[in-house]
């Protein structure tokens, strides 16, 4: 689709060619918990702040997370893990197991948001036509550089998380513009939305496969 329509603030993903301190719950007969950290300045977050500039991850955000083991096993097959909070400068994700994940290496691949379909590491999104301007709510499309580390252990409080050294990467360009009053052409006229039209798609779908994320659109 080659329409955009935002409102007035000014953030937009496209797609060209871009603290709290509680008690994790108790593993239960139900499965086990495990959760990683990922360090905020070398992570990417999902949602623009008031500033336009500083990113964080919000409440309700969801990742989903591949562990492939040495045999070429995928022990971790799209989890989805939830933001838990943030503590200091780490975000940290938690997830329920059916079971501990097997001692061992794994090669770790991730996305955010939730895909719009899955096929084994091919994920599809949805890039929105209509955007808030702050490219939350799926109109950010994020995966993860492929990561090598250790089973996720069982938790039970804040300090037990695995720390993964996962860096996010944007797979879609994000811009900003702004009009300044002294040359806003509209003078007094409030700007309510804003109609954009590109020459190629930039909205509809996007798929990729996640552990080497060439993306393609519809």
């Amino acid at each position: 689709m080659k329409k955009l329509i935002l409102p007035a603030a000014v953030s937009v993903c496209i797609a060209v060619s871009c603290s709290k301190t509680e008690i994790f719950p108790a593993a239960s007969s139900e499965g086990v918990t495990v959760a990683f950290a990922m360090d905020e300045k070398e992570s990417t977050k999902s949602h623009i702040q008031a500033d336009g500039l500083s990113s964080e991850w919000e409440n309700g955000d969801r990742l989903r997370v591949w562990a492939m083991n040495s045999a070429g096993e995928y022990i971790l097959d799209a989890c989805p893990f939830v933001v838990y909070g943030v503590s200091g400068d780490k975000a940290i994700f938690t997830a329920t197991l059916a079971e501990a994940m097997p001692t061992g290496r794994y090669s770790y691949f991730a996305c955010s948001p939730e895909p719009k379909s899955l096929l084994s590491t091919t994920a599809t999104f949805e890039i929105p036509s209509v955007q808030d301007g702050k490219v939350s709510s799926g109109a950010d499309i994020l995966v993860a550089e492929p990561t090598l580390a250790d089973a996720l252990l069982p938790v039970e409080n804040l300090s037990d998380y695995t720390r993964l050294g996962v860096k996010m990467n944007h797979l879609l360009h994000h811009f900003r513009f702004f009009l300044a009053e002294s040359d806003n052409p509209f003078g007094n006229e409030k700007i309510e939305r804003m109609v954009l039209e590109f020459s190629e798609p930039v909205t509809g779908t996007i798929t990729t496969d996640i552990t080497s994320p060439i993306s393609s659109t519809s």
